[in-house]
């Protein structure tokens, strides 16, 4: 038996408290409902009616929430398959603390079920809680709520960082893209070549390739080739920095989709690696999962294949918020191409593909992308189409560089903070199940010799419970008739 402070005793938890389960099937509850209705989901639901009242431990009886421990005092129903710990022989918060740390890990080996984990009744009335005196119960209660209020106090303060990170890295996206970001670089570096100099860099050298192709296809036979997407339609004025430009997307990159899936791609002779939507999320690759594409030739390849510096864009999800999340290619697989669902951007002469990226998660490049993919049928999809007509503001190359290297000396600090929050998470959540085992060791609160053992403390309630119940009148006899 393990070692308990003087005047402690171990007690399976059927000896102390009364153990039913909720009346209601889930799908009773009511979304106007006077009474709390606790499910083995996190969030209760509600109900018109009410079967249970007074101080209550639950405990979900099945289903992913197996091993959390709830308290509440008052009047609610439950669920039919969640437990419930009422009519306590001792102190309601004390067994409630308890079971707070050591349910959880009790179960690790005795859930049940294959799709779904469950209990059994017996996990519950087997399980065994050390049982304090009295008033020691009171002590360890009034420390336990005055220190985990602390940690609970200071894990609130901790869960806020990850949404403060969120929106930082989004404000620093947000001023890269307007120039607020490079004003002081901008006043520094006066001479740079402005970016409409850039701009009809650019085009002048598409024209030139478009000549050349032009001139190989005369020579060899083919068809002309079709003539590169050009844009030079007038733009809305935006307030835009000095010696910035504004552009269409498809003037400095080439948008080209991707390989239809269909039964003739099915790996055999020649599989090469593609990728899908599951692989490309904002601002980076998820390459644990590659799948392959049958491609038949050299020449089939050259055309399909990612180059580095490629920007991948999906082109379409079931959440208009995911549309057109955009990642980086860095020739992290070779010969690998990609599915139709992206669309690959391949950015022209002298333009950085990390400020494209910068740009296209970003808030206004994201705002940009969920209009143009908005449909009247209600889907949301973009296409190379769309993907070129997105207006961008662009930078000098030097600047668009400088905005890329402040971006992710930022973001380089903020994934700093985050480690450091992680660690901190992972201290409280720790210093919250220490702070319980060392309550129930009988180490946090100092023992008095004169308190009222806990055996003579249950005993005396088994008695007066006993002594409280209506007694049975004894029943009569029943009186025999004399054989005639």
């Amino acid at each position: 038996m393990r070692d308990l402070p003087t005047g402690w005793v171990w007690k399976e938890v059927r000896t102390i408290c009364s153990i039913q389960t909720g009346k209601k099937d889930v799908n009773q509850g009511s979304p106007t409902g006077k009474y709390l209705f606790f499910t083995c989901a996190a969030e209760p639901l509600k109900s018109e009616e009410y079967s249970f009242n007074g101080e209550s431990i639950l405990l979900p009886g099945n289903g992913a929430n197996v091993g959390l421990v709830s308290y509440f005092n008052g009047e609610f129903e439950a669920y039919q398959r969640t437990y419930i710990l009422n009519d306590f022989s001792i102190g309601g918060r004390y067994l409630y603390f308890y079971f707070l740390g050591a349910w959880k890990n009790s179960l690790i080996d005795k859930q049940y079920g294959s799709a779904t984990n469950y209990i059994r009744l017996a996990n519950i009335t087997e399980f065994e809680v050390p049982i304090a005196p009295l008033n020691e119960q009171h002590r360890i209660v009034a420390k336990l709520e005055k220190l985990l209020a602390k940690v609970n106090a200071c894990g609130d303060r901790l869960d806020k960082i990850p949404t403060i990170l969120k929106r930082f890295r989004q404000s620093v996206l947000a001023a890269a893209c307007s120039g607020r970001l490079t004003a002081d670089w901008r006043e520094q570096h006066p001479g740079i070549e402005p970016a409409e100099d850039l701009l009809k860099r650019i085009q002048d050298e598409r024209i030139r390739h478009y000549e050349d192709d032009c001139e190989r296809a005369k020579a060899e036979g083919r068809r002309k080739p079709k003539a590169p997407f050009y844009k030079d339609e007038s733009i809305a004025e935006l307030n835009i920095p000095l010696l910035w430009g504004l552009t269409y997307l498809g003037n400095i990159t080439d948008a080209q989709g991707g390989i239809q899936k269909t039964p003739k791609r099915r790996p055999t002779n020649n599989p090469y690696p593609y990728l899908r939507v599951a692989n490309v999320y904002r601002g980076y690759l998820n390459l644990d999962a590659i799948e392959y594409f049958e491609i038949f030739d050299n020449k089939e390849l050259d055309k399909w294949k990612l180059k580095k510096g490629d920007l991948l864009v999906v082109e379409g999800n079931g959440s208009p918020t995911e549309i057109g999340r955009c990642a980086l290619w860095n020739e992290e697989i070779p010969d690998c191409v990609h599915q139709n669902h992206i669309i690959r951007m391949r950015p022209f002469l002298n333009i950085d593909s990390s400020f494209l990226l910068t740009y296209l998660n970003a808030p206004q490049g994201r705002e940009v992308m969920m209009q143009l993919s908005s449909s009247t049928s209600g889907l949301h999809t973009l296409s190379v189409g769309k993907i070129n007509n997105i207006v961008i503001p662009l930078p000098p190359l030097e600047e668009q560089q400088e905005i890329v290297r402040r971006v992710e000396a930022l973001f380089q600090k903020c994934d700093q903070i985050e480690a450091r929050y992680e660690k901190a998470k992972a201290y409280t959540d720790k210093l919250t199940q220490a702070i319980l085992a060392k309550a129930f060791r009988g180490e946090l609160v100092p023992q008095d010799p004169n308190d009222e053992p806990a055996e003579v403390l249950l005993e005396r309630i088994k008695a007066e419970k006993a002594a409280a119940q209506p007694q049975k009148k004894p029943s009569k006899p029943r009186r025999r008739e004399a054989k005639a």
